[in-house]
């Protein structure tokens, strides 16, 4: 499998993070690039908002070579929107060059191309201070493209944060989880940060199921461009880098490994677009020598213990078929 790609990838674990003395209820954080046909949307969704609490947007340009950082200047005059310029690395790069310096109490992450719904601000902070929990989320739909909306939402109440949607939009995050954290850089997939770092780190988190997000379907974007594509086992190399960085912290509870182990699964179901069974065998084989089961603690559910079993026996068609169960 390196023939094809190479783990690249950077350590989550990071010190560079300063959290600051809370001028600021929230900080919303923008990672922008080439996207000037959907940005003023956006900001315009951002800075509108009608909330009693103090925010502050923070509007990343990651080498942007189109009319992008031209939109952002019509915005630097106010008093709570910071722009930073910077050569381009990838949005995990980005959202990093804005958590260097959190002043705020939360962190939210809006994504360029999408609107964060009006009241969104108000009602997802009413919760975080209201419950005091990590991390508030709301629901979310989807637009764009001719595509029929539709809308994602879980019940609303207290949850284990294993429980979220992966994203990391779409939800506020208490400053505390970002303390020595940040996204791996130069791979795809960096919101599994949340699964196997972020929500394991949490202790506690609350749902509200209003739509706070709404979620651009964008043909041209990342994910649709990536299907069958080789990049597209980026989601081995983090899955496998945040497992190591987990080893580190002291993560490795029952609690990880259910989720560790299904999105090892997971990872099957979305390499098979690329269509090469050696390429399947060589996962297969990378999970078994980079994992150590002595470590890892039985996952909770029978179908993850049942997969955690044929990894550690060496049986190929049992793994991989169970994998596509969670198609």
């Amino acid at each position: 499998m390196l023939q094809y790609w190479q783990d690249i990838s950077s350590s989550c674990i990071n010190s560079d993070n300063i959290l600051c003395d809370s001028e600021f209820d929230l900080l919303v954080i923008v990672p922008i690039y080439n996207v000037e046909k959907y940005l003023d949307d956006c900001l315009k969704s951002i800075i509108g908002q009608q909330t009693r609490y103090k925010f502050k947007v923070v509007a990343v340009s990651d080498g942007s070579t189109d009319g992008s950082y031209e939109i952002l200047k019509s915005y630097q005059s106010l008093p709570n929107f910071r722009i930073i310029n910077k050569e381009n690395g990838g949005v995990s790069s980005a959202r990093n060059a804005a958590l260097k310096n959190i002043d705020a109490n939360y962190v939210m992450f809006v994504d360029s191309d999408d609107i964060l719904a009006q009241g969104a601000i108000e009602r997802l902070l009413s919760f975080a201070y209201n419950t005091n929990v990590d991390i508030v989320q709301g629901g979310y739909d989807t637009f764009g493209h001719n595509v029929r909306k539709t809308n994602y939402t879980q019940k609303e109440g207290f949850y284990k944060p294993q429980r979220l949607y992966g994203f990391a939009w779409g939800k506020v995050y208490k400053k505390e989880l970002w303390r020595n954290i940040r996204f791996p850089e130069k791979n795809l997939y960096e919101d599994t940060l949340n699964r196997l770092i972020v929500f394991n780190l949490a202790k506690s988190a609350y749902v509200c199921d209003d739509i706070v997000y709404h979620y651009r379907i964008n043909r041209c974007g990342i994910t649709k461009s990536t299907v069958g594509s080789y990049k597209l086992l980026d989601t081995v190399w983090i899955s496998l880098l945040l497992y190591n960085d987990a080893k580190q912290m002291n993560l490795l509870s029952s609690t990880f490994s259910e989720v560790f182990i299904k999105q090892l699964m997971f990872n099957f179901v979305r390499t098979i677009s690329v269509k090469n069974v050696n390429i399947d065998r060589a996962i297969f084989d990378l999970y078994r020598n980079s994992i150590d089961f002595e470590q890892l603690e039985q996952p909770i559910s029978k179908i993850s213990c049942q997969a955690m079993e044929y990894l550690k026996s060496n049986d190929f068609k049992k793994f991989y078929y169970s994998s596509l169960i969670l198609r």
